[in-house]
Formats: C-alpha cells, sequence, structure tokens
C-alpha cells in the first residue's frame, strides 16, 4: 500500500475494499450474524430471525465431501446432547443435485432442517470458502464459533455445555 498516495488509501472505497479482504482471510467472532430466509428441501420457510432466542448452528456441507462427511457424526452427537427446543441445527447443503442430498439425509438420518444451497447464496452470505464450516450463532443473533477461524471443535462443545450445563435434560431448565 505505501505505493499508492495517501489520499487513495485513506477513501472510503479502498478502507471497504480492505474491510472485504480482512473479512476473506479472517472471519469475525461475536458479530452479528447474517439473516436470512430460505425453503428447505421439505419445503418449509427457514426464517433466521424465527431463531432468535436459541442457539444456531450452521453445517455448510456436502454430500460429496469426504470431510463433511467425515463430521457428520459429531453433528449427530451435538443434536443427540442438546435440546432442540434451545439449539436447532440447520444443514446447508452445497450440493447441486437435490435427490442425491435427500437420499443422504435418509440414509444417514440427519434428523434436522436442511436447506439446499445449489446457487451458493447463503455461503457466500456466511463467506464460506470450503467446506466442512461450522458455525454457531447465539441467543443474540452473534456468530460465536466458526469453525474456519478456529478448527477445535471442542471450542463449540464447551461453548455449549457453558450456556446449557452440557446435558440436553439441563438445557431444557435453562
Amino acid at each position: 500500500l505505501s505505493i499508492f498516495p495517501k489520499k487513495y488509501i485513506e477513501s472510503f472505497e479502498t478502507r471497504k475494499i480492505l474491510n472485504e479482504i480482512e473479512n476473506d482471510i479472517h472471519p469475525k467472532i461475536n458479530v452479528s450474524s447474517p439473516t436470512f430466509k430460505a425453503i428447505s428441501i421439505n419445503g418449509n420457510l427457514v426464517d433466521l430471525v424465527k431463531y432468535k432466542g436459541k442457539y444456531v448452528l450452521l453445517d455448510f456441507w456436502a454430500t460429496w465431501c469426504p470431510p463433511c462427511i467425515k463430521q457428520l457424526p459429531f453433528v449427530k452427537n451435538i443434536r443427540s446432547k442438546y435440546d432442540s427446543s434451545h439449539l436447532q441445527i440447520i444443514s446447508v447443503s452445497l450440493d447441486h443435485d437435490s435427490i442425491k442430498l435427500i437420499s443422504a439425509i435418509r440414509e444417514k438420518d440427519l434428523n434436522w432442517i436442511h436447506i439446499l444451497d445449489s446457487d451458493n447464496s447463503l455461503s457466500n452470505k456466511f463467506n464460506v470458502k470450503s467446506i466442512p464450516v461450522l458455525i454457531l450463532i447465539n441467543k443474540e443473533g452473534l456468530i460465536e464459533y466458526n469453525s474456519s477461524v478456529d478448527e477445535d471443535n471442542e471450542k463449540l462443545i464447551e461453548l455449549l455445555d457453558g450456556e446449557s450445563g452440557g446435558r440436553s435434560s439441563k438445557m431444557k431448565g435453562i
């Protein structure tokens, strides 16, 4: 940047571009989550705003992604451990073949909300550049965890346990 005149470096446009580059390199934690409305594979409207007051775990994945498939048991464990009235899981699939996606969901018994993001609109909104990515949005609508920033999924469990005391039976008492 030092080769450019100061008036260009300090311009609104340059600051905006640098901020976008910084966000691409380092997605932010403890910032407001983007909102979205999408149609689930079951045909239901999914409006992120409706889940304010509970935790939301977004799981960006695809059936053709081996690391994503490897992560599914971890997500299934979260679903079984935490009560759905306080933690909503929404998988966002980057697949293009809805039949293959639906088949995988049934075969692997993935009992939470699924959205097909074949146009990448949601993954772009959340700055997802590669998959799998888990993003935890807290009750206030802030992104509290992003696995593309911190790949330690145990931190995700610690965040959920810290809020809930751990088990789904305790989570019901929040």
